[in-house]
């Protein structure tokens, strides 16, 4: 369809604490509290919404490689 008319109205709706706004310098930050944990509480990961990604997938993806970090931590203390 090739429609050329303006639209009779519109709407903008602004939901400020509906999903996790990161603030800047959030990666660097993260960067820095994973160092620390992989120093003084070696395999303990974090993942989900609050650090990266704030979508389903990215949590998916997030639990995964959390996973695989843990696999690989506790394979290397056998």
């Amino acid at each position: 369809m090739d429609s050329v008319a303006a639209p009779l109205f519109s709407e903008i709706t602004r939901l400020p604490w509906s999903m996790p706004q990161y603030s800047v310098g959030h990666l660097d930050q993260l960067k820095r509290v994973r160092y620390e944990m992989k120093v003084w509480y070696p395999g303990v990961f974090l993942c989900g919404a609050r650090y990266e990604g704030i979508v389903i997938s990215d949590c998916v993806r997030l639990g995964k490689e959390a996973a695989g970090q843990l696999d690989g931590e506790l394979a290397s203390r056998q």
